[in-house]
């Protein structure tokens, strides 16, 4: 059997990242991660500059993949 893919979004800044919704549980539903990703980025200025999102393919609990994490480490240094 196949595991679920889950996913969280991350808030990427130079010096760490962390989940946008603290506490919030990974979902399986991209789409409304895409629809956060554009609110967040309406509320929150500097997009790009001071931080990047992005959503991470997780665990149960809430840990992103080895790739993932790669690339938010390139993200980073990026920023």
């Amino acid at each position: 059997m196949e595991d679920r893919k889950l996913y969280a979004l991350y808030c990427v800044t130079a010096t760490g990242f962390f989940t946008v919704v603290q506490g919030a549980r990974p979902t399986d539903d991209a789409g409304a991660l895409y629809s956060l990703e554009e609110l967040v980025e309406r509320l929150r200025p500097g997009r790009g500059r001071s931080y990047e999102l992005f959503i991470a393919r997780v665990n149960e609990s809430t840990q992103p993949h080895a790739e993932d994490v790669e690339e938010i480490r390139r993200i980073q240094g990026s920023l």
